[in-house]
């Protein structure tokens, strides 16, 4: 089964399931990048409050999943770093879905909405659920 694995690039290490190696910040940055790109993008057709959050929600969650990266591999927890990442998505699908319901617009706000949905779905899984901390050699011996 190891060989398994291996062709399929999963690491048996943390249990064999493709699940079981997705880490929050595998999602986080990019996340993040897109709230920035978003904040930019509502800016340039005149949203200074689309730049503020927008920009201010991707800075904070990108942070956030540097740190979580970071303590991977340090081999350490990151559960404080994934509830911020948590608040703020759950924070920006109820502002985007309540924009949704207003305008009826899917582009931003309900494919916004809905990424930060997922991304909710998908933190609280890895609350629920997480990876165990990578091994570092220290802890190998």
């Amino acid at each position: 089964a190891s060989d398994v694995y291996k062709r399929q690039g999963i690491n048996a290490e943390y249990g064999g399931s493709p699940t079981h190696t997705m880490h929050p910040f595998c999602f986080t940055l990019p996340y993040g990048a897109l709230l920035i790109a978003g904040g930019v993008m509502g800016a340039l057709s005149g949203s200074k409050v689309s730049l503020l959050m927008g920009t201010g929600c991707g800075a904070v969650t990108c942070w956030m999943g540097s740190r979580s990266l970071q303590a991977f591999g340090a081999g350490k927890g990151y559960t404080v770093e994934t509830i911020v990442c948590l608040l703020i998505a759950m924070m920006v699908a109820g502002a985007m879905a309540m924009r949704y319901m207003k305008t009826g617009a899917i582009m931003p706000a309900g494919m916004v909405a809905c990424i930060s949905f997922a991304m909710c779905l998908f933190l609280i899984f890895r609350l629920v659920s997480p990876v165990p901390p990578k091994k570092t050699e220290a802890l190998k011996d």
